[in-house]
């Protein structure tokens, strides 16, 4: 099974990752370090939109090597390898 609640470790890091940019951002003039996400653009939440789309064939991909690993570990260590269900 998919590990659901790291996900959700993931998503809160993220937010609160970003919210602390936004407010360092709003306090302080500083350099963006990725100049596209900058939200004095008027394409900034076009951006946000696509960098979390671009996201989901990448935990596609996360889940394929997950399924993976179970099947192969459980082909070649079939008497110590075994997963809950």
């Amino acid at each position: 099974r998919f590990p659901w609640f790291r996900f959700a470790y993931f998503i809160l890091w993220t937010a609160i990752y970003v919210i602390f940019q936004w407010v360092i951002h709003a306090c302080v003039s500083l350099w963006w370090p990725y100049p596209f996400l900058d939200l004095s653009s008027s394409y900034a939440p076009l951006w946000y939109l696509a960098v979390g789309l671009m996201h989901i064939p990448c935990y596609g991909v996360f889940v394929l090597i997950i399924r993976m690993k179970h099947f192969l570990w459980s082909k070649w260590f079939p008497e110590s390898y075994h997963i809950e269900k």
